[in-house]
């Protein structure tokens, strides 16, 4: 197994003010003319062959009629009781309303929700459901309640992989779902794109003389046939050279320092405070005492204690998890901070293993939410910031750290700093694998079909169609990990899957 050294060149994060960004596609594709064309209903239309499609419209039930993709994708049946407004593909009619049509390419349809979710939607208003196809709810300035639904061509080209289904009804209406049926009318495209060409647009994003990262070597390895299955199959460290491996031993001496802390019983009993096991029998029952006055029966358990340092003076910060005296299993909280008590909220899907920041002074803390996502709070529960998402297996939240005075929350292929998402900012529908190098940030992110890595506000693309990234349980191994002055990650180009390194110093 040889490795094979490149140098590749791209540009900046900045983006100059005449280029179309993420927002502006999806704006451009989902602002919807409600203006009413006609009042007619029209006739439900029969089964048609399109030219060029390898399948057959399929006919609609008595009361649909069909929309037929002009392109001749897909097709869409839905009721024959809303008719066309002015915007070919947007109908409305009967307090419904139902418009389709295609989004920009993301190289999954769950960051086609989430981006619908918290930038073009107001998250604290949207419910996101991740099962597929993944939906977003939310409610419109019209007093309409929206559903968008997206759909996967898996095998269409990019500009044709995924659609939209937007749905509306009036409030109170607790759903805007309309009955519809999606089909496929081709699974790939007649022609293939080229991929290793930058169009003229692209070119002018990618090759900024003044913006080019050039001092980053790559190192690509080749991974043996039997590590093709891919990093969701196969941990594919097992197939990387020892000598092309990181420092495993030294980034295991990197321990975070709460884990040489002693005992939480041990730390609340340096602040005058005392956990006691007041009785096992017939429930296992705690109750915390302060300088030997009860404050808390029942307590289910401290997960942590926090400790800052500031120039005002320390700040010592535990959350409390009470039970009922009835002990039937209801849970409540309490954040106490410097010995003040603030009521909380206690979650099942809570981001317990996120230490809060000190951010200007104060503490900010992300807190998870079942089934809606995570929120920053200060500590006397005022939020901040909310990102919708989701929670199935685990909380989709990877980290949450303070950096040179800026919070940070990385959730999924997004990045949020001080309550900017930086997708949106920079024009990156997706942003992965936030960290720092010499105090300086770099990340890896997708621009349409391409992906590119920024480190210190200059840009390198790179010439792989997907990284192994996200991957949880024992395959999260194969995740980007990022390493006194590398990154390393598995990518795949034309198919094939590498161990890439690229080094900043």
């Amino acid at each position: 197994m040889l490795p094979l050294v490149v140098m590749l060149a791209s540009c900046n994060s900045s983006i100059s003010t005449s280029e179309t960004r993420p927002t502006d596609a999806f704006k451009s594709t989902l602002s919807a003319d409600w203006t009413e064309a006609s009042t007619s209903t029209p006739v439900a239309t029969v089964s048609v062959a399109i030219p060029g499609a390898s399948l057959t419209v399929i006919p609609p039930n008595a009361d649909q009629q069909v929309y037929i993709d002009p392109e001749g994708w897909y097709s869409v049946n839905f009721p024959s009781d809303i008719h066309a407004s002015e915007k070919p593909n947007a109908f409305m009619g009967n307090g419904l309303f139902f418009e389709t049509g295609y989004l920009p390419y993301m190289s999954k349809p769950i960051n086609l929700c989430l981006w619908l979710a918290n930038v073009e939607s107001a998250p604290e208003q949207s419910a996101l459901n991740w099962e597929p196809p993944c939906s977003v709810t939310t409610k419109a300035e019209n007093n309409y309640i929206i559903n968008y639904a997206i759909y996967e061509n898996p095998r269409a080209d990019p500009e044709h992989r995924f659609i939209y289904v937007k749905m509306g009804r009036p409030f109170p209406s607790i759903s805007g779902y309309v009955e519809h049926t999606v089909y496929w009318l081709k699974t790939e495209s007649e022609t293939k794109p080229e991929t290793s060409r930058l169009s003229p647009e692209e070119a002018s994003f990618w090759e900024k003389p003044d913006t080019i990262l050039s001092d980053a070597p790559i190192v690509e390895y080749d991974l043996p046939p039997e590590a093709q299955v891919g990093p969701t199959e196969k941990m594919l460290w097992d197939f990387v050279p020892e000598e092309a491996q990181p420092d495993w031993e030294a980034m295991r001496k990197i321990v975070p320092e709460s884990s040489k802390e002693p005992p939480v019983e041990e730390q609340l009993k340096s602040l005058g405070y005392e956990l006691k096991v007041t009785e096992t029998q017939p429930t296992y029952r705690q109750q915390l005492f302060r300088d030997g006055r009860l404050l808390f029966d029942y307590v289910f358990n401290i997960p942590k204690v926090y400790k800052f340092s500031t120039d005002s003076g320390p700040i010592t910060a535990f959350v409390v998890n009470t039970m009922d005296t009835r002990y039937n299993g209801y849970l409540d909280s309490f954040l106490i901070v410097n010995d003040a008590i603030n009521k909380w909220d206690y979650s099942p899907a809570d981001t317990a293993n996120f230490a809060p920041i000190l951010y200007q002074g104060e503490l900010l803390w992300a807190k998870g939410t079942q089934n809606a996502g995570v929120e920053i709070r200060r500590s006397n529960r005022d939020i901040l910031f909310t990102f919708r998402t989701y929670f199935s297996a685990h909380l989709a939240v990877d980290r949450f750290q303070a950096w040179n005075d800026h919070w940070i929350l990385t959730a999924g292929d997004f990045v949020i700093q001080d309550g900017e998402i930086l997708n949106q900012k920079l024009g990156f529908p997706e942003i992965f694998e936030w960290g720092v190098i010499d105090n300086k940030p770099l990340f890896l992110f997708r621009k349409g079909t391409r992906l590119g890595l920024s480190y210190d506000g200059k840009i390198l693309l790179l010439p792989y169609e997907d990284i192994a990234r996200g991957l949880c349980c024992g395959l999260a191994v194969n995740n980007p990990i990022t390493f006194d002055d590398s990154m390393y990650f598995f990518g795949k180009r034309d198919g094939i899957w590498y161990y890439v390194k690229v080094k900043f110093r």
